[in-house]
């Protein structure tokens, strides 16, 4: 295997920056409660830029990121959301 040269070593990192900015914005959106729909579409978004980028590392993305999201998910997850309330009744009441 040849050693990659310097210009496609920062097209390659230009790529990995690009993709780490993405799964970092949308760990962000999960904490800040962005409703499963949006999340799962968002997600398949950023599995999309990974194939794009990086098509011979989707099974390495699925298993990283794929457990990141769901972590997230589960960790700040609205119950009220998944109940069918809201939360501004809830203050409210």
């Amino acid at each position: 295997m040849r050693p990659k040269s310097g210009d496609a070593l920062d097209d390659e990192e230009k790529a990995l920056r690009r993709l780490r900015g993405a799964v970092d914005r949308l760990g962000e959106e999960i904490k800040r409660g962005l409703p499963d729909e949006e999340i799962a579409r968002r997600e398949a978004e950023v599995r999309a830029l990974c194939a794009e980028l990086f098509p011979d590392k989707l099974e390495l993305f699925d298993q990283l990121y794929g457990r990141r999201f769901r972590r997230l998910r589960e960790q700040f997850a609205d119950p009220l959301a998944k109940s069918g309330g809201s939360r501004q009744n809830s203050q409210d009441e």
